[in-house]
């Protein structure tokens, strides 16, 4: 039996998070996506339930994504953090790096960099 994959999409243009979970749900199975629109929402969704993958944007309102990194990594070291990105700013990569994120994936080439992610 293939262990459920549990994913949290944070991303706050809800029509971007939406294509994502599409493609992920049509592509990958069995999966769980949530979608949230901040950090806060994101950490409150990781204090009642785990997740072993979160996508997270790089600009999201309320607590920043460097943060939100942290305290996602801190508190749930299993969980592998992707972040969306929409241009390669080197020092905030370092610093999401530092914050725990392992991985980087362009927006506008998505579902090529999860395909690429999942078979790793």
């Amino acid at each position: 039996m293939t262990r459920l994959l549990r994913v949290l999409v944070i991303e706050e243009q809800s029509e971007f998070s939406g294509s994502i979970r599409e493609y992920i749900e049509a592509n990958f199975s069995p999966v769980s996506v949530i979608e949230v629109g901040s950090g806060e929402d994101a950490l409150e969704v990781l204090n009642l339930r785990s997740c072993d993958l979160v996508l997270l944007d790089a600009c999201i309102p309320g607590i920043d994504s460097i943060e939100t990194a942290r305290s996602i990594s801190s508190k749930h070291p299993a969980c592998r953090l992707i972040m969306l990105l929409s241009s390669g700013d080197p020092q905030m990569m370092e610093r999401a790096r530092d914050a725990g994120v392992s991985d980087f994936v362009m927006k506008q080439n998505v579902e090529q960099a999860l395909r690429d992610v999942w078979n790793n």
